[in-house]
């Protein structure tokens, strides 16, 4: 506007458009995008006072009016908009229609869980949960995650009294038997179902998770410490992946071996070295592991880890694959819990294989199973619609495809054998069965989790030549294991 015939005009003065102040007030309320709502149209428009050159100018929204629309689920909600100026004279005002989307009808039922934080952990599961909402429209299920650590750190008896379903580790199952905090799932299961569950079991997965008389969850995931290696780095070195032990010692010198070496997967391959030597561990009441065993054990296991990097002491399974995957440092890995999703194309920046562990004096190691087991709480007020979910997700159909194909590593043979799932996982089930089919089963009475979460931390000082006596290393052992032994007031070992 010309400056000198506005002073003509009754405001003497250059005032802004209207249409520019309508523009900019509407933009000032839409700081947020609202994903279940879209501008309907506007009414009611009215400029009250001219805004001049140099003003300032603000808006306010107040929700009017709401009322339904003809299509279905969704409404109309009317905004009154109201604009003023630096002197909070109001300048401008009118409607703002919304076609807004109805809040959907909560369900009636809404289960919580409790799984650690990874894709192998969570993302199956709420697969799982969301086709079995659809099957149950009034049930919701909401995952919450954990990381490894705050699992071991919190007891799981009382997550119980929070979460209505929980994935454990199996040598709790000791515990869950002497406090009854989670149900017996043979008492709410079809004994037919359970069969097939039994015959599906991948190695002791299934079996791992009964102790005296009862199911207490059910094996919706397998593991164990398997090999793992970058093809692509052995194929270009022409170099041959390992065979046996010096294998992997000659491998590990030249710098190329990545292996777990926190206090938890030390002492699940201390395990490993004593079966290797012949004899089990836990076999009586006095001691752990005979002297002359375990030493051997220990030893056997000092010439892997002084030679990797330091920097292993602080790696579990999932940071020594991500370390293997994300770069070419690291070659190969002679043991840790495998985890498909490294196995699978596009999940990291490379691929890995997984293979059977290493000949050790001419016999393959045995390593210690792990996995995940699903269970319901005691103290569930949902456990009908609990006990559902969990025959739904450990069932064949899910876990040979929904399970599996959402980044799960099943608990149900069929699943293993099954030709899809080893093409998208780089052949990944069937390298990896007979190493859980020649799985060792770990103590699981109630006071061995005492042990366990203790137990590796004087292993681990072993391992950094921290403490050199190995016979002093067995002695505490013996100590945190005769301590377990108390707290299993029913001394029951099965």
């Amino acid at each position: 506007m010309d400056e000198e015939w506005c002073k003509t005009q009754p405001f003497k003065r250059r005032i802004a458009h209207g249409t520019l102040i309508f523009s900019i007030g509407v933009g000032l309320t839409a700081g947020l995008i609202n994903e279940v709502a879209m501008t309907y149209g506007y009414e009611k428009l009215r400029f009250i006072r001219p805004v001049f050159i140099n003003d300032t100018i603000k808006a306010k929204v107040t929700i009017k009016d709401k009322r339904d629309h003809k299509k279905p689920g969704y409404g109309i909600v009317s905004e009154a908009l109201e604009v003023f100026n630096q002197n909070d004279e109001l300048v401008m005002v009118c409607e703002h229609l919304l076609l807004v989307e109805k809040r959907r009808q909560m369900a009636d039922i809404v289960l919580k869980g409790i799984t650690w934080n990874h894709s192998r952990g969570i993302t199956p599961l709420q697969a799982a949960s969301q086709r079995f909402t659809e099957l149950h429209p009034n049930v919701e299920i909401q995952w919450h995650k954990r990381s490894l650590q705050q699992f071991a750190d919190f007891p799981i008896e009382k997550l119980t009294e929070e979460y209505d379903l929980l994935i454990i580790d199996h040598p709790w199952v000791g515990t869950a038997a002497a406090t009854g905090c989670v149900l017996a799932l043979d008492e709410h299961l079809p004994q037919a179902y359970l069969l097939d569950q039994s015959e599906n079991s991948v190695g002791a997965s299934h079996p791992s998770y009964f102790y005296g008389g009862h199911q207490w969850a059910l094996a919706i995931d397998a593991a164990t410490p398997a090999a793992s290696y970058r093809k692509d780095l052995f194929d270009y070195a022409n170099v041959a992946v390992p065979q046996t032990w010096l294998d992997v010692i000659g491998l590990a010198k030249q710098g190329r071996v990545a292996v777990p070496a926190i206090p938890i997967d030390l002492l699940m391959n201390f395990y490993t070295f004593c079966i290797a030597l012949g004899k089990s561990p836990f076999t009586g009441a006095e001691e752990v592991i005979d002297n002359a065993t375990g030493t051997a054990a220990l030893h056997a296991m000092y010439e892997l880890y002084a030679a990797v990097d330091r920097s292993m002491f602080e790696k579990n399974p999932i940071k020594v694959a991500e370390a293997m995957s994300g770069s070419d440092q690291y070659w190969y890995c002679p043991f840790a819990y495998g985890y498909t999703n490294y196995s699978r194309e596009g999940y990291a920046k490379n691929v890995l294989t997984y293979t059977d562990v290493v000949n050790y004096n001419g016999v393959k190691l045995r390593t210690t199973i792990g996995g995940t087991g699903l269970s319901v709480s005691a103290f569930s007020k949902h456990q009908q619609e609990a006990v559902a979910f969990v025959e739904m997700a450990c069932s064949p159909q899910f876990q040979i495809n929904g399970y599996t194909l959402n980044e799960g590593q099943p608990g149900y043979l069929a699943a293993w054998n099954n030709e899809r799932n080893n093409q998208v996982t780089n052949n990944f089930f069937n390298n990896v069965l007979p190493v859980m089919e020649n799985g060792y089963l770990r103590p699981r009475y109630h006071g061995y989790l005492h042990f366990q979460d203790e137990a590796g931390f004087y292993i681990q000082e072993f391992m950094l030549g921290k403490q050199k006596n190995a016979e002093a290393v067995l002695t505490k052992l013996n100590e945190i294991y005769a301590e377990s032994l108390e707290k299993n007031l029913s001394k029951v070992f099965a």
